[in-house]
């Protein structure tokens, strides 16, 4: 089963060159999208499902590095709504800052975050929705999310079919004979698609 994936299991399989109607190996080759996806989410130290902190906050820690001066980063890649902010036990008034794609800024002076009796709380959503086929309004996490940006779900594809064991490549021995070996290396093309690891933050 599929639980928040950043690539379809038709998109692996056509990767891997598997016939689409084959399902023998479905429920490993989802296991290997999931692993991967998780492994996108590790390496860019972002989530990029559908996170809904609503009604239940985003609580930064004192010191928290996803905080700087007067920008909050938070560890999501993207931010689709912000509706309220609470700061030392006080709502900050939406005039107050601005909510871009993927950090929110003070307009004036910093963030205060240093009572741990009383953090910065963030109520929003964030990441790509992941709309239900029945009801667009409710999240089905089994879908991969919609607006992914295509170099995350490339390097998902990517890295789990590295993983499934499906992906093979050719080799030349030392007489000259080709052939075809496993290849579970994770490919350098995601690497550059990713960029650096971001460092992590607390």
């Amino acid at each position: 089963m599929l639980v928040n994936p950043y690539c379809s299991l038709d998109d692996l399989k056509t990767e891997l060159k598997l016939r689409l109607d084959e399902t023998q190996a479905d429920a490993a080759l989802e296991t290997s999208i999931n692993d991967a996806s998780r492994w996108v989410d590790e390496y860019t130290r972002s989530t990029w499902f559908a996170v809904d902190h609503s009604v239940t906050p985003w609580t930064l820690p004192p010191r928290s590095s996803h905080l700087c001066l007067g920008y909050i980063f938070p560890p999501f890649g993207a931010i689709r709504s912000i509706s309220r902010i609470v700061e030392v036990g006080a709502d900050v008034e939406t005039s107050l800052y601005s909510v871009l794609p993927n950090h929110i800024e003070r307009l004036a002076g910093d963030w205060t975050n240093d009572d741990p009796a009383v953090p910065l709380l963030v109520y929003g959503v964030f990441g790509y929705a992941q709309p239900s086929a029945d009801d667009a309004l409710v999240t089905d996490s089994a879908v991969v999310p919609v607006g992914l940006p295509s170099r995350i779900a490339l390097s998902t594809k990517l890295v789990a079919a590295a993983l499934s064991g499906h992906s093979r490549k050719d080799v030349v021995g030392f007489d000259g004979a080709k052939s075809s070996v496993q290849d579970r290396e994770i490919p350098q093309e995601v690497f550059d698609l990713l960029g650096a690891r971001r460092q992590m933050l607390l």
